[in-house]
């Protein structure tokens, strides 16, 4: 599996009113990310209804594009998690927004909320 990986540390949120045509589809929103100020990819949503244009590795950039319907758990990521990168198998184009760190499990959990009781056999 060819892939490509890019880390980076910011980006921009770009919310498109009207029509935006980004590779032969309508973006409503385009997320440029960057490592130290130069752009190594995008992160592109479209209407969900509409077909994804096909994501790419292209001037040194990885482009994913994903349906509006993700976004909110998109931008939960980027807000949230360090360090991110993008992903791109350059032979079936899959890819993805990736983190690099284990998470433990509840890390987000408030110590006051009550659980419930049952036994778990391992």
């Amino acid at each position: 599996m060819p892939g490509v990986i890019k880390f980076f540390d910011s980006y921009k949120l770009y919310h498109f009113a009207g029509r935006k045509p980004v590779e032969g589809k309508m973006a409503l929103v385009w997320v440029p990310c960057f490592d130290n100020g130069k752009q190594v990819g995008a992160l592109t949503f479209t209407k969900t209804d509409a077909a994804l244009a096909e994501n790419s590795y292209q001037d040194d950039q990885i482009s994913l594009f994903y349906g509006l319907d993700r976004f909110d758990e998109i931008v939960t990521t980027l807000r949230y998690e360090s360090p991110l990168f993008l992903m791109l198998n350059t032979d079936s184009l899959e890819g993805a927004l990736i983190t690099q760190e284990l998470e433990p499990v509840g890390e987000e959990e408030s110590s006051g909320k009550q659980r419930n009781s049952f036994r778990v056999s391992r």
